[in-house]
């Protein structure tokens, strides 16, 4: 049975890493180290456990201390380290730091500067919407012949286009003439903000385009979201099946009293599971749910042989097997309750 040896704080530093691991060794062979976000805040402290060779695991912050919170435990350091090293005693399957796969250690460069530029994106986009709403506001505020003879429309961009031929040499109130004055100037740091964002999106597709993924072949995915994807997720490959389910915690728990014997009861998803399942009572034609066993069964094998343009291939083919069954189950449930009323 597990237990606690022993807690201690450390400096995020060369010497607190060194510290760290000779403190930790003392209590004996470390079979495997935890890090929550270890592309994150837990970055440096992973880079160095990788760089002396020992194996390092990301714990999602979202697996952590879900009961124990429950339960009032609060959250501290202390016990946040101790739901960490739980999670990573627990489950030794946990995918690798820095988001690859294999035995492939530390971070990769293609994967960094696709994070980097990412990450300024999603800050741009911030400043641009606090600037349109904050000009949002100042607009409203502008006297009301003035409204009027801007667009209807609620978009801000094309109000703030107008208000420079609107306003050209009249003469206004003073608190008029503030407000004017600050729209001009986020009219311009939004237009340089937009030019900004477009060339950061260029230098997206440049690197997504020297990835092996194939995630742009599916519909409906920009390079943005394609981006978007591969920051976050990394290599799919690091995953097992179950152990992608657990990290972004959509693996089904049971939620079920007084089931008796036999297996517990998940009132939310066993009606659906209970169809889906082979040789069960299937509602509607055979030929649908067998073109579902098909793409399942080919999504298995294409995972098994790691082939990734296999795996996003079959993914789309079970996506759109699973729509029909679902627009099949809920058409009949609609039916069903059309009769009861």
């Amino acid at each position: 049975m597990a237990g606690v040896l022993a807690s201690e704080h450390f400096r995020v530093s060369g010497d607190g890493h060194r510290a760290l691991e000779a403190w930790a060794r003392q209590f004996g062979q470390i079979v495997r180290w935890g890090i929550e976000g270890a592309s994150a805040w837990g970055r440096h402290t992973a880079i160095f456990l990788v760089s002396r060779g020992d194996d390092v695991r990301d714990v999602c912050p979202n697996r952590t201390g879900r009961q124990d919170r429950a339960r009032q435990r609060g959250k501290s350091d202390t016990l946040d380290s101790e739901r960490i090293a739980r999670e990573t005693l627990a489950h030794p399957l946990l995918p690798r730091a820095f988001k690859r796969s294999g035995d492939v250690a530390g971070p990769d460069e293609q994967t960094e500067l696709l994070s980097v530029w990412w990450k300024a994106r999603c800050s741009l986009l911030k400043s641009r919407q606090h600037l349109l709403s904050e000009a949002e506001a100042l607009l409203g505020d502008l006297p009301i012949a003035l409204i009027e003879q801007l667009p209807d429309r609620k978009a801000v961009r094309p109000r703030l286009a107008a208000l420079a031929g609107v306003t050209r040499r009249r003469r206004f109130d003073p608190p008029t003439t503030l407000r004017l004055g600050l729209l001009g100037e986020y009219h311009a740091q939004i237009a340089k903000l937009d030019a900004q964002e477009k060339q950061v999106t260029r230098e997206l597709r440049t690197l997504v385009d020297a990835s092996p993924t194939t995630l742009e072949q599916l519909c409906g995915l920009s390079t943005v979201s394609v981006a978007e994807l591969l920051v976050e997720v990394g290599d799919p490959r690091r995953f097992t099946e179950g152990g992608f389910a657990r990290f972004n915690a959509t693996a089904p728990l049971a939620a079920s009293t007084a089931e008796g014997p036999g297996e517990p009861v998940r009132h939310r998803l066993n009606p659906l599971s209970r169809e889906l399942r082979p040789g069960a009572n299937r509602p509607g034609p055979p030929k649908l749910w067998e073109a579902f066993d098909r793409a399942v069964q080919r999504l298995g094998l294409a995972m098994e042989g790691q082939i990734m343009h296999a795996v996003a291939l079959q993914y789309s083919d079970l996506a759109s097997a699973m729509h029909e069954i679902a627009d099949l189950l809920l058409g009949e449930s609609l039916d069903t309750r059309g009769q009861r009323g």
